[in-house]
């Protein structure tokens, strides 16, 4: 029971950093610490997931960079490790980068105090990356490239980064329609051939989520953020599935509840929100998921939505049961 308690309290409670907090001149980059990720596209095409912690580092005076990437489907890797530094004699801050390939650089900082700049050549074209740091919880990031043939810059990237953790939005009530010891539900339930972790993972991992549910749709994505009050997105094109919605709790390998939405072709139920409990109990041959879809009101438009999610979750159920047992045969 206490260790229940104590795993539980630690999900709520971000850790602490060992490194401390930023002295002098580095203490205005702050807002820059944390886990940020960012699924985007290049002008190219090209569809860019990645996500970047920054940590304080040594005494304070520094901030150390990990930025992962993964190439189409396969697994993240680290490609950049970087240490921000401040040059107080020549007022100056510097991203002192390695690569994966093992190649080193070292690029000049400009900062404002919201806006992060820097600029660098690669093989004869000039890149300039930017990032603004207005909006707290949110990166707005551009980069623009100038050939050297080039007169002016182009915009290869226009994104934004989303910081991940439980410093992410608060769980606002308003958004919820159903209430109550009596609120409408139902639940379903399905055992799978595989692990549980594999089973949580598939709820709570993006690229687990998507290998699971089909991955033979490059089209789905998810963006979660394993943290009360992070992302909880099924995007089912890309662009357009549970939008705005939330992680409410979870305990790793047993439980997780979201806030959900209804589909796009219901806006009068879409507009308030509904919330799923899906539990993992391990069986002798796999996992057992119950889950229970709660919180629809009581307008007639209600009905459709219950009804609804009623065939859809056993589908959602049936994909995750196919895939994650071919995968462990």
């Amino acid at each position: 029971m206490h260790g229940l308690l104590y795993s539980t309290l630690a999900l709520l409670v971000p850790a602490a950093s060992t490194g401390g907090p930023l002295q002098g001149d580095m203490a205005g980059l702050a807002p820059l610490l944390g886990t940020w990720e960012v699924n985007a596209e290049w002008a190219s095409g090209q569809t860019l997931w990645s996500r970047a912690v920054y940590e304080v580092g040594i005494a304070g005076r520094t901030i150390e960079a990990r930025v992962f990437v993964r190439d189409g489907d396969g697994e993240p890797y680290q490609r950049y490790s970087s240490v921000f530094t401040f040059d107080a004699a020549a007022q100056q801050f510097l991203a002192h980068t390695f690569k994966k390939d093992g190649s080193y650089s070292a690029q000049k900082l400009d900062f404002d105090g919201k806006r992060l700049s820097m600029e660098w050549t690669e093989d004869g074209t000039l890149i300039r990356d930017e990032s603004d740091l207005s909006t707290p919880g949110v990166m707005a990031w551009t980069v623009s490239v100038k050939p050297e043939a080039a007169t002016e810059f182009q915009t290869v990237m226009d994104a934004r980064w989303h910081r991940m953790g439980p410093s992410l939005a608060s769980i606002d009530s308003s958004k919820f329609d159903g209430s109550g010891a009596e609120v409408r539900s139902f639940v379903k339930e399905m055992t799978i051939d595989a692990p549980v972790a594999a089973v949580f993972a598939a709820w709570t991992e993006p690229l687990a989520f998507a290998r699971s549910y089909d991955p033979s749709r490059p089209e789905l994505k998810a963006n979660i953020d394993l943290a009360v009050g992070g992302r909880y997105e099924w995007l089912w094109d890309g662009k357009m599935g549970s939008n705005g919605c939330q992680v409410l709790c979870f305990i790793p390998d047993r439980m997780l509840t979201f806030s959900w939405n209804a589909p796009p072709d219901q806006p009068e139920s879409r507009t308030k929100h509904t919330w799923v409990v899906v539990e993992f109990d391990p069986t002798a041959t796999g996992t057992r998921v119950t889950l229970t879809h709660l919180g629809f009101g009581t307008a007639p438009h209600w009905d459709e939505t219950m009804a609804y999610f009623s065939k859809a979750w056993m589908h959602v159920l049936g994909q995750f049961k196919k895939h994650l047992e071919a995968s462990t045969d």
